[in-house]
């Protein structure tokens, strides 16, 4: 209850009501049918909400990158888990251990042993066995079967609760005094603390590099301000584990951001991403940082020159205005800036500090380069495979992209205009499902829209239904006449 309380309540309540409802059943074995009947309309109502979204993950899910490189692991990945899942869980271990050694029976209990067992198996070697033979099983090598382990905490709850209770019994029968009772919560207290004492210099750890709550959601300058029109462009975040930037701080703000937390993106989308960063230290494995895990040598060559790791031209079409930085840098087409400054340690805590009660400091960089969230284009130049158009992406010119729609000879045919003097394309409308733009031209040309591509989005000219053509390997197109239009992007899954 304590978890769901200080966590994400309506993805953890299931949980919490799964708990009660098996130390209801089958441990205290109390319960009466108005009790039933009460869970059951919980658990509805937390578990009905999220149906929806259900189905629609596992409609997108040939789409998704969820897996793919992050399986990519060695067979030396498990040991690693193998000890943090022990550390983490040694005091519930230490306590089962002890209900071994009084031979416990019940049957609730051996069950929960064999699944503790399991998720110690799965969560190491999982990943490690998909990497090796994934390709043997196709249809299921990307799901997270090693994600069980997140049952853990559940299972060991309830088998540590059995075995605390069966323990007091025996405890209690031998040997009745006080004083035993007491020196034994007062070791159970002791081992808590022990345990827990990496946990909390962790979270000390973290208050002072990555910032408290308040430095991750506020800032100076203020870009809250940026928000009102931040549905016409997007922001970069140079994620630094230094500093503990991330792209939620952009999101906290208001903001749409090209990078995230979670790796959950379409394939296209990574690709292209891939691209656009010229690092290994920013390809999209577990989240979508521009520079994470980056040496200090490193950190000095992005603030004199960012194109070792990042593609300007890619990032204007991408449609990102600003790029948030938390330290001085530079990048063709955005703000140059001085060499990255050099402060000792005690001045970079007294810093944080100050940060945690104030707003973090960043640097905010405009783009006057970036693309518009639509615009219109007069040809489309086609490609064999995704593989040459991502290639000629990388070398591509900001004049060629912003004239050239790229995309492969299987979603569109080449097409070139000539002439053109007018084209206007105005978001007249933008919500999370529904974009409304209106246009004018003198000639066929192509708008494009830098939202990523999905097959449940549909587009209507004019009411009518067209054809939309993948751009650029991951935004969207569609193919217009010469005339005053009102285009409408429409997702309907």
């Amino acid at each position: 209850v304590g978890f769901a309380l200080f966590s994400s309540v309506p993805f953890t309540l299931p949980f919490t009501l799964v708990m009660i409802a098996v130390w209801t059943l089958f441990i205290r074995r109390y319960w009466s049918w108005h009790a039933l009947v009460l869970l059951f309309l919980f658990g509805l109502g937390a578990v009905a909400p999220h149906i929806p979204e259900v189905l629609s993950l596992v409609k997108n899910a040939p789409l998704s990158n969820r897996g793919g490189d992050y399986y990519q692991v060695p067979w030396s990945y498990g040991p690693g888990i193998i000890r943090e899942l022990i550390l983490t869980h040694a005091i519930a271990l230490l306590v089962i251990a002890a209900g071994l050694f009084v031979r416990i029976r019940d049957r609730v209990w051996k069950g929960l042993l064999v699944l503790i067992g399991l998720f110690l198996f799965i969560a190491p070697w999982y990943q490690s066995f998909a990497t090796t033979f994934g390709h043997y099983f196709l249809r299921v090598r990307d799901f997270g079967f090693y994600r069980f382990y997140y049952l853990l905490p559940l299972v060991l709850g309830i088998a540590v609760g059995i075995a605390l209770d069966r323990l007091e019994g025996t405890l209690t029968m031998r040997e009745r005094t006080y004083a035993v009772r007491r020196v034994v919560i007062i070791l159970v207290l002791a081992l808590v603390f022990v345990g827990t004492l990496t946990t909390k210099s962790a979270h000390a750890r973290t208050w002072f590099r990555d910032g408290s709550f308040y430095a991750n959601t506020h800032s100076r300058p203020d870009l809250a301000s940026l928000a009102p029109e931040s549905k016409q462009f997007r922001v970069a975040t140079i994620a630094d584990e230094r500093t503990g930037l991330r792209p939620t701080f952009a999101n906290m703000n208001g903001l749409e951001s090209i990078d995230g937390d979670i790796n959950i993106a379409s394939k296209r989308y990574v690709a292209f991403f891939k691209e656009m960063t010229r690092h290994w230290r920013v390809e999209p494995k577990h989240s979508f940082y521009l520079f994470w895990q980056a040496t200090p040598e490193e950190r000095i060559r992005f603030g004199k020159d960012a194109t070792e790791f990042l593609n300007p031209t890619l990032l204007s079409l991408a449609n990102v205005r600003y790029i948030i930085s938390p330290f001085p840098m530079f990048l063709p087409g955005f703000v140059q800036d001085p060499s990255l400054p050099s402060i000792s340690f005690a001045e970079r805590v007294r810093a944080q500090i100050d940060e945690n009660f104030h707003g973090r400091r960043v640097w905010v960089y405009e783009n006057q380069d970036a693309f518009p969230r639509v615009f219109l284009a007069p040809n489309i130049r086609v490609f064999p495979d995704a593989t040459a158009l991502l290639e000629a992406l990388g070398t591509a010119s900001t004049t060629t992209l912003k004239s050239t729609v790229f995309a492969e000879e299987t979603d569109a045919d080449a097409l070139s205009i000539a002439g053109v003097t007018i084209q206007e394309a105005t978001i007249t409308s933008y919500t999370s499902d529904e974009i409304v733009v209106s246009t004018r031209l003198d000639a066929p040309l192509v708008l494009v829209l830098t939202n990523n591509y999905n097959p449940a989005w549909h587009v209507y000219v004019d009411g009518v239904e067209k054809k939309v053509i993948p751009a650029y390997s991951t935004f969207m197109a569609v193919i217009l006449e010469g005339e005053t239009h009102e285009v409408v992007w429409r997702y309907e899954p």
